[in-house]
């Protein structure tokens, strides 16, 4: 059985309540790998219609080409996702790179809230109208 991203956002709910800033973090780490991972579900099986392929001038960075694809669609819901996982992205990379920033629980909780509004937005945002664009 495939494994459920969503189940991340239900870990990230549990480690805030740790109550310390590696909590926090890992919180916010696991709140993007929801977002990303569906998102990513997504446009393999609604807009892409097949295993996503990024373009050599991404180099390898499928995480930004994720969000950049999603809003490329001419659905304005799907937009609101990217820019959404874009910021979502910045605060991971924060959260698990930058050890001079020092990550609250409010920026972890900002964070739960918004993977599990992309993820909601994913479950109820799909539009049989959405057409492939040139990317």
């Amino acid at each position: 059985m495939a494994f459920n991203w969503d189940r991340f956002i239900r870990l990230a709910n549990k480690l805030v309540k740790n109550k310390n800033e590696e909590s926090y973090r890992s919180a916010v780490s696991r709140a993007y790998y929801a977002s990303y991972n569906r998102s990513l579900d997504f446009i393999e099986k609604y807009i892409e219609m097949k295993k996503l392929q990024v373009p050599e001038s991404w180099g390898k960075s499928k995480h930004l080409y994720v969000a950049y694809r999603l809003g490329k669609t001419k659905d304005p819901l799907i937009n609101d996702i990217a820019r959404d996982l874009k910021d979502l992205f910045d605060d991971r990379k924060e959260a698990d790179y930058k050890k001079d920033v020092q990550i609250k629980i409010p920026t972890a909780i900002t964070n739960i809230e918004r993977a599990r509004k992309i993820t909601e937005q994913l479950d109820k945002g799909y539009n049989p109208l959405i057409r492939k664009t040139s990317v």
